[in-house]
């Protein structure tokens, strides 16, 4: 196989995320878990309900965090106050990765340099996990950039969603 023809970002990013992902299924406390950050519970319960969600759409994610609220408030399954991070007081950010099966759910501002995150794709939805700014920025696909109006663009906008 020639990966010169392949592009480096078309080839290694589903891996890039492939990995992360079976890394954090991986990983979990596997203790106690009362060291855990009682956010990483709270958007736990994101997670869990985006991989119903799936169950219940034949794999597909949800395009935005509004179908997923929406569906789960309806259904009985959560609350308003299920959507909004312990921590920032901000709305769950989701945004898709690499294509529309991987999804990500995350913190829209953190606490102290980081964000918890939940990465799921059709398979499996991985444990809530803190990372800082540069290694989402690492792992997603790097800092946004400017457009042409000079607003942000890319992996991790620096607006508030609407």
């Amino acid at each position: 196989m020639n990966f010169g023809q392949l592009g480096s970002k078309a080839f290694f990013k589903p891996i890039a995320f492939s990995l992360i992902l079976l890394m954090s299924v991986g990983c979990g406390s596997g203790g106690g878990g009362s060291s855990r950050d009682p956010e990483a519970n709270h958007i736990d319960k994101v997670g869990s309900l985006l991989k119903e969600y799936r169950g219940e759409h034949n794999g597909s994610a949800p395009a935005k965090l509004d179908d997923l609220k929406k569906w789960a408030i309806d259904n009985g399954k959560a609350q308003d106050s299920d959507f909004v991070s312990t921590r920032d007081k901000e709305t769950y950010v989701l945004q898709t990765i690499g294509g529309k099966t991987n999804v990500m759910i995350r913190e829209a501002t953190g606490k102290n340099g980081t964000r918890f995150v939940v990465v799921s794709n059709s398979a499996a939805t991985a444990p809530a996990e803190e990372m800082s700014e540069s290694r989402l920025s690492y792992s997603f696909g790097g800092p946004p950039t400017a457009s042409k109006s000079g607003a942000p663009e890319g992996m991790f906008p620096t607006t508030k969603p609407k």
